[in-house]
């Protein structure tokens, strides 16, 4: 059953080179030194990194988590937090799709507030990922084949159609005078 492991790994992949990408968004709109079209580009982003782990990887990782604490000489905490860390995650990035819709409907620049909440969800979700990296070697040392049947029968199934990479492009900058 370790390629559970390896498949929520690969998501972490895939969410890293997301959360970059929308790092390099937040900057040139920080800049202003592109078109409002790249809002389109971050929506796009936060689109791909809702849905699917809200239904899948989420609840996958927590299953996971809460058999670990099962085992001993855990770091309880570092578990729990992690878990605990999961709808708080999906709220900020609701709310952040949330702001970057009403700025596309408006056909404004993102405020000074939702730059710093997109870079603090950044920050936040980077952080996180390399957390729950840390608890998979955990949990790679610490299950028995046992513990990965009683888990198999807990974890629903894939999504067939998640997680494909969006047509996402950081357009070159280009420097814009006025915005």
């Amino acid at each position: 059953m370790h390629q559970l492991i390896e498949q929520l790994e690969q998501d972490h992949h895939h969410m890293l080179k997301m959360m970059y990408l929308f790092a390099q968004i937040i900057n040139q709109l920080s800049l202003a030194n592109c078109s409002l079209d790249i809002v389109d580009r971050a929506l796009a982003i936060l689109d791909d990194i809702q849905g699917y782990p809200e239904k899948w990887h989420h609840p996958t990782e927590d299953t996971l988590f809460s058999y670990l604490l099962s085992k001993q000489h855990i770091n309880d905490i570092a578990i729990l937090s992690l878990i605990d860390e999961h709808p708080h995650l999906e709220a900020q990035s609701t709310q952040l799709s949330q702001m970057y819709r009403k700025h596309q409907t408006l056909h404004s620049w993102p405020s000074q507030q939702t730059l710093e909440l997109s870079r603090y969800f950044c920050r936040k979700q980077i952080a996180h990922i390399h957390a729950e990296r840390n608890i998979f070697d955990a949990i790679r040392q610490r299950f028995t084949p046992q513990d990965w049947q009683d888990i198999a029968t807990q974890i629903v199934p894939r999504p067939s159609s998640a997680h494909e990479t969006p047509a996402i492009e950081i357009p070159q900058q280009n420097h814009i005078a006025n915005h």
